[in-house]
């Protein structure tokens, strides 16, 4: 089939709209493979949303349904943002991160404590335990902040899903970084 211009189009999989185009994006397809549907003229239609084949017609998902869809969205996000926070980080460090901040920790609070794996990583790094104390304390404190300001957010989020009481005040329910 040839897509016309100007015209939107829902690819339907498992009666369900995974993708919308236009003829610009994809020009034609196999209908034995593909199942587009023509979008009527001014009618919203997002992706996720059911479409029946008995009845050839978008199904409009219930307040609930968004709710749990707009709710995945945002830990979605979330989950996003912490991995860009721990990107870079390798399996070393993460499996010694409780390690080296008791040890800095301790460190701080009283200087004659012993620090073995402190002092390993701080002479390899040609820098004083006190330094790279004070910097794992620092890089932690940052994360957990970081972590605490994400959570919290997404935490407050996800209550004005719960108390939306329609769909459109669903739709002012944006992700946006609160690390931006």
């Amino acid at each position: 089939m040839k897509a016309k211009e100007g015209v939107l189009y829902a690819m339907i999989q498992d009666d369900e709209v995974v993708q919308i185009f236009d003829s610009t994006q994809l020009k034609e397809w196999d209908e034995n493979a593909i199942l587009a549907v023509e979008i009527p003229q001014g009618k919203e239609i997002l992706i996720g949303q059911r479409y029946d084949k008995k009845t050839q017609s978008f199904v409009e998902k219930s307040l609930d349904e968004l709710k749990e869809d707009l709710k995945a969205q945002i830990s979605f996000y979330f989950e996003r943002e912490v991995s860009y926070m721990q990107a870079g980080v390798t399996q070393g460090e993460i499996a010694t991160y409780e390690a080296q901040k008791r040890e800095a920790q301790e460190y701080l609070a009283d200087n004659n404590t012993p620090t073995p794996l402190l002092s390993e990583i701080a002479k390899k790094r040609g820098m004083s335990v006190a330094n790279l104390a004070a910097k794992i304390i620092a890089k932690n404190e940052d994360y957990v902040s970081n972590l605490g300001k994400l959570l919290g957010y997404k935490q407050s989020l996800c209550k004005q899903v719960e108390l939306a009481e329609s769909k459109e005040a669903l739709k002012g329910i944006i992700y946006k970084s609160p690390l931006a």
